[in-house]
């Protein structure tokens, strides 16, 4: 996920910055290593004399592994199919659960799903899910390609990490992106000078489709207070929107703030009128006695229009497109 930088406001704050429970590239590796543990574990099956719904085995190394399918009647028609793998270490030490599944109906509904959780001995704990789905808007009747993911995860130290995001691609050119994580160190540790006990960043982007776009981003951080220092907190926020009343014509607009023990609260505010023609107001004051009020000469940079919209969203959503549809007479799935 990116971090969102206001573009030209100018403003300064103070870093933001702690250190996720797990990094990006961490994680990788974790997910990884535990798609071949899956892997290796079911090719090493010996069968404890389950039923054909359940499989009980036993890897080299003594993982014990279960897995389970099966489907369920949804709301609205739909029929899910399912299968569930379950592990756990020869020292008990770590339990781990993953599922993965398609859903569909009879009429053009899609979608397909995943979700791994697990808990070791030390006290940690960690959960991701992802879903995405092609259906029809009820309201608008448009065709749009949903996408979700979250992750969380938790240290037997204390110390968590936790991201989702969601992605909305419609067959008219309409695109929405949101995004929110977080991230706390343990609570008992000190951060080291200008960095967050706990950190919060949001971001989202949409375009209507008919040449409007909006970018917005929201950040802020909190140290907790210890001997050596009370608490302390800050953040920064921006907001652009253009092309919904004429090419080139929007606004932008930011604040950063803080909070110091030992100062007086600081406050920034700035913004700027794109009026066409290459023409810009801009304007701002601060609490420190900062205050300017200005017309000059720009031109804009937006994006008119998403990088990645619709057309790209359904090429690379080829395997959900090949998830077959339920029978319209109930008799299980076919592909179309």
């Amino acid at each position: 996920l990116r971090s969102r930088q206001a573009p030209g406001s100018g403003a300064q704050s103070p870093a933001m910055s702690a250190s996720p429970a797990r990094s990006a590239a961490q994680e990788k590796v974790e997910s990884s290593r535990r798609d071949a543990e899956v892997k290796t574990a079911l090719a090493a099956v010996e069968t404890g004399g389950a039923s054909s719904a359940l499989l009980v085995g036993k890897t080299q190394q003594g993982d014990r592994v279960w897995q389970d399918s099966g489907s369920e009647e949804m709301e609205g028609g739909r029929l899910k199919r399912w299968t569930r793998v379950r592990g756990q270490s020869a020292n008990q030490a770590v339990e781990w659960e993953e599922a993965w599944w398609e859903n569909s109906d009879a009429w053009g509904y899609r979608e397909l799903g995943a979700e791994k959780s697990g808990r070791d001995s030390s006290g940690s704990v960690w959960t991701e899910k992802w879903v995405e789905s092609l259906q029809q808007d009820q309201a608008s009747g448009l065709s749009q390609v949903l996408r979700t993911a979250s992750k969380w995860s938790k240290q037997g130290s204390g110390e968590q990490w936790f991201e989702n995001w969601s992605e909305d691609f419609r067959s008219d050119a309409q695109v929405e992106k949101e995004s929110y994580k977080w991230a706390m160190r343990p609570p008992s540790e000190v951060p080291p000078e200008g960095h967050a006990s706990v950190w919060h960043e949001k971001w989202g982007e949409s375009w209507d489709g008919k040449g409007g776009a909006t970018k917005w981003t929201d950040k802020w951080a909190e140290r907790f207070s210890f001997e050596d220092q009370g608490e302390m907190k800050w953040g920064e926020k921006w907001e652009q929107k253009f092309g919904y009343k004429g090419e080139d014509v929007g606004v932008k607009q930011g604040e950063a703030w803080s909070q110091h023990p030992d100062n007086e609260p600081y406050r920034r505010t700035w913004g700027e009128q794109h009026l066409g023609s290459g023409r810009v107001h801009k304007y701002g004051r601060s609490s420190s006695g900062e205050v300017w009020d200005v017309t000059e000469s720009e031109q804009p940079e937006y994006e008119r229009a998403p990088s990645y919209g619709w057309d790209q969203a359904l090429f690379h959503s080829r395997e959900l497109l090949n998830v077959a549809l339920r029978r319209r007479d109930g008799r299980g799935c076919v592909r179309k």
